[in-house]
């Protein structure tokens, strides 16, 4: 897989195999041999283009994977939700509060079907799309 050159040096290594669904759930928490060794699978993630991040609300992506700063859902600013403070509520919607989406810079919340961002064309057909890696450890 790399050259002798790349693995000079080096006493260990590690393998990622992924395998997508449908198949990948008949590997989960299965027993893997190779190289006089027995590795365990497991589950790690699952994300596809309707996956939202809880932490940017963008799509296409898991929340595990994100490492810039978290966005507020309820204001857009640069700090998680949990961070918002507003003197009348605190992680709804309030009377004197308008909604801006991260998506779009629209005005609605960034969770919302009429949002041009939200993925095109929900087809259950692509609930089959999702991807699951197995890690093998």
């Amino acid at each position: 897989l790399t050259s002798n050159k790349s693995r000079a040096g080096k006493s260990a290594s590690s393998i990622v195999i992924t395998i997508t669904s449908p198949k990948a759930s008949l590997f989960v928490d299965k027993r893997l041999s190779a190289f006089s060794t027995t590795f365990r699978t497991e589950r790690h993630l699952w994300f596809n283009t309707f996956t939202q991040c809880s932490n940017c609300h963008h799509f296409g992506h898991h929340s595990n994977k994100y490492v810039s700063p978290s966005l507020c859902r309820c204001c857009t600013l640069s700090y998680s939700t949990g961070d918002h403070s507003c003197p009348t509520s605190t992680y709804h919607t309030c009377n004197h509060f308008t909604p801006r989406c991260v998506n779009c810079d629209s005005l609605h919340e960034f969770h919302s079907t009429i949002c041009p961002a939200w993925p095109l064309c929900y087809d259950l057909s692509d609930e089959e799309k999702l991807e699951e890696v197995v890690i093998v450890t």
